[in-house]
């Protein structure tokens, strides 16, 4: 599964159950940590306040919001390697797939 930083909300936790497998492996960077549930509270002035009301958690407690996923294999992409077009998250996800 490849993630990284636009990785939010709904769709880290579609990756947290796939991730779930055994044969499983979460490539890519840092997710954004904003899953879980939020409330919108109606204030004065027309003002709203949103904010999380619900945790998400790995089943060994660990938190994931605002820290965002375990990451299997964490690639961190760099200018040069953006500016060639080549993409290197997809291309060491097709390799550790070949392992597997």
């Amino acid at each position: 599964v490849i993630v990284g930083p636009k990785t939010q909300s709904h769709y880290e936790y579609k990756a947290m159950i796939i991730a779930s497998s055994p044969t499983a492996i979460l490539v890519g960077s840092q997710t954004a940590g904003t899953n879980g549930n939020i409330t919108k509270l109606d204030l004065p002035g027309k003002a709203t306040l949103t904010f999380t009301s619900l945790g998400v958690y790995y089943p060994d407690r660990g938190q994931t919001q605002r820290r965002g996923l375990r990451i299997d294999h964490i690639i961190e992409r760099d200018r040069a390697t953006l500016l060639t077009g080549y993409d290197d998250v997809l291309d060491s996800a097709i390799k550790l797939a070949a392992i597997r």
